[in-house]
């Protein structure tokens, strides 16, 4: 009878519903870029590649380019079509350094590439993903970054002129984990020119996450169903 009763007791403490994945798919982007809407770009880009430097878990990663020299648009996508598709007006760069002859200039967002998916959340929930840069544009004519839910935010702070490019893929970075609220967001990476169309600028992503908040209180309760066990079993031995 001991016995029976305690077997009951256990099951309800473990008794839960399976967790639900992470509200971002495909973030690492394993295959290919299913789940993820792109603007711009054919078959070289947006694209997944594995050729450039990787992070720890390497793994696959998303490239969004500007795509220099493309004044047809046919490999990327108008400023206005990108601010359309992400809900945000992209900034322009400006040159403060007075060597440069265009000193005092803003240069407009031109053309560019994206990816963006929208998500929802039934709890709070932080957001998590690792990126490398990479240019062969003279600073400051480009920038990369993300946006959500309609606010951009660079991932590079480009200095003023300098007169030298980046042409290698940095190593990759880890951003600070943003607390995202319950509700429906949308996030994308975005790549574009200022300027001008020309040289390309590059943003890797990989290893895009927003666990599902229901997890960590399931691993929580999971816990404490253990020491509660621990306890009943012990007084049930009694």
């Amino acid at each position: 009878m001991k016995k029976t009763a305690f077997l009951l007791i256990v099951t309800a403490l473990f008794l839960h519903p399976t967790p639900l994945p992470a509200q971002i798919a495909n973030g690492s982007f394993t295959n290919d870029l299913t789940d993820w809407t792109t603007v711009g770009g054919t078959s070289s880009g947006p694209e997944v590649v594995t050729s450039n430097p990787m992070p720890a878990t390497l793994g696959t990663e998303a490239l969004i380019q500007s795509t220099d020299g493309d004044f047809t648009l046919s490999q990327s996508a108008s400023a206005a079509t990108l601010d359309a598709a992400l809900g945000v007006t992209l900034p322009a760069t400006y040159d403060g350094n007075i060597l440069d002859s265009t000193y005092g200039q803003s240069f407009p967002a031109v053309n560019g590439q994206a990816i963006y998916q929208t998500f929802n959340l039934t709890g709070q929930a932080t957001l998590s993903f690792d990126f490398s840069y990479q240019t062969n544009d003279y600073y400051p004519y480009d920038s990369v970054g993300y946006v959500l839910d309609g606010v951009y935010t660079p991932l590079v702070i480009t200095p003023v002129y300098t007169g030298t490019t980046n042409p290698t893929p940095t190593a990759y970075l880890s951003i600070q984990p943003l607390t995202l609220d319950a509700g429906t967001h949308t996030l994308g990476f975005v790549a574009y020119n200022t300027g001008g169309h020309g040289y390309s600028t590059s943003l890797y992503v990989t290893d895009v996450s927003v666990p599902e908040p229901g997890e960590w209180t399931l691993m929580l309760l999971g816990g404490l169903g253990l020491i509660l066990a621990r306890k009943l079993r012990l007084a049930f031995s009694l």
